[in-house]
């Protein structure tokens, strides 16, 4: 007999592959009024504008502010305290759960530090916006996949 938890599995996969295709039919079916490419380009512009030129003041200001900087750095330096006091004083169980949680926040500020560094220098050597956050997704999809050979190539049979 099969495990239960692959049947449940099997059971959620396929209803969410179902969902996947209502949806597709249902708003493939939909009448709209066509558009031309002009209108479409137009009202793509204005509301990627509207949003970004929003987004872009709000984070602008909070990144000019040292307050901000300040207390991400104090944020960053509890969390971590607090974190390594918990793996220590904790029983095993939750130690390694703390141990899990504390290796992926070091890998999140280990990656963000990458790929912010690779987007400003990539802006100050004439790269436009999206070439550089390319760049930077590069980097983290080729360590990504140098991680996962190496992870191959090393384990045991």
């Amino acid at each position: 007999m099969a495990n239960i938890g692959y049947i449940l599995s099997t059971v959620a996969m396929g209803l969410l592959t179902l969902g996947i295709a209502v949806t597709v039919v249902r708003v493939s079916t939909r009448r709209q009024r066509p558009e031309t490419a002009g209108e479409r380009s137009r009202r793509a512009n204005r509301e990627e504008r509207d949003v970004l030129e929003r987004y872009g003041a709000v984070l602008g200001a909070a990144t000019r502010n040292p307050t901000t900087w300040y207390v991400g750095f104090f944020v960053l330096v509890f969390g971590f305290v607090g974190g390594a006091i918990a793996l220590v004083t904790s029983s095993p169980e939750v130690g390694s759960l703390v141990f899990l949680a504390l290796g992926l926040a070091f890998a999140a500020v280990l990656c963000a530090f990458l790929v912010w560094g690779i987007y400003s220098s990539g802006r100050s050597r004439g790269l436009r916006s999206a070439q550089a956050a390319m760049a930077g997704a590069w980097a983290i999809g080729s360590l990504l996949v140098v991680a996962i050979s190496v992870k191959l190539i090393t384990a045991s049979p």
